[in-house]
């Protein structure tokens, strides 16, 4: 006879710390999920099931992107995903948009993708994360728009944030009508 009690809690532990990084995971706003080095999901929460059109994240594992997209674009995302892998260097905070015109309206992510090793230090995969920007990007476009209009208008026009100081944060090139350059009111 062997003692087997501390396999058992040992087991338990493991299932109980699978089973909270399973509901964080899938609680969280954002596209989370781990690839092996093929790019097969070993991985995912609830928000990459619900985008890949699954109503499981079990139903994405051993699945890759070319599963779910037309080629042209998994062959996109494979590639990013192996330079990642490869190279061993992170892509952190990168803009960009993560689906298609045959899949949906323009939506635009955050990405980060770093490698993943095993506990020899290899690289086995990688572990991604993406929070939607989309609203944001639309917005900060917008403003690059407007700010063109401005500038290219014969009016005078200028952006203030309202702080005790009055910064100015955007100055039309048309000041210099009166005399002025940008600079003048920007500090």
């Amino acid at each position: 006879f062997s003692d087997i009690s501390n396999v058992k809690i040992a087991q338990e532990k493991f299932v109980s710390e699978h089973e909270l990084l399973r509901a964080v995971i899938d609680i969280l706003p954002a596209f989370i999920y781990a690839k092996d080095r093929a790019g097969r999901f070993i991985l995912a929460n609830q928000v990459v099931a619900g985008f890949m059109g699954v109503s499981n994240p079990d139903d994405l594992l051993g699945k890759t992107d070319f599963d779910f997209y037309p080629y042209k674009y998994a062959i996109k995302y494979y590639i990013d995903d192996q330079e990642v892998v490869v190279s061993s260097r992170p892509k952190l905070n990168i803009i960009e948009s993560c689906n298609t015109e045959e899949v949906g309206d323009p939506m635009w992510l955050s990405t980060t993708k770093v490698p993943f090793r095993n506990q020899e230090g290899e690289i086995i995969g990688l572990v991604g994360s993406g929070i939607d920007v989309t609203q944001q990007k639309l917005n900060n476009d917008k403003l690059v728009e407007l700010e063109e209009i401005v500038k290219n208008s014969p009016s005078c026009g200028f952006l203030i944030r309202s702080t005790r100081q009055w910064d100015v944060q955007f100055c039309s090139e048309t000041v210099n009508l009166f005399g002025y350059v940008e600079q003048d009111f920007q500090k």
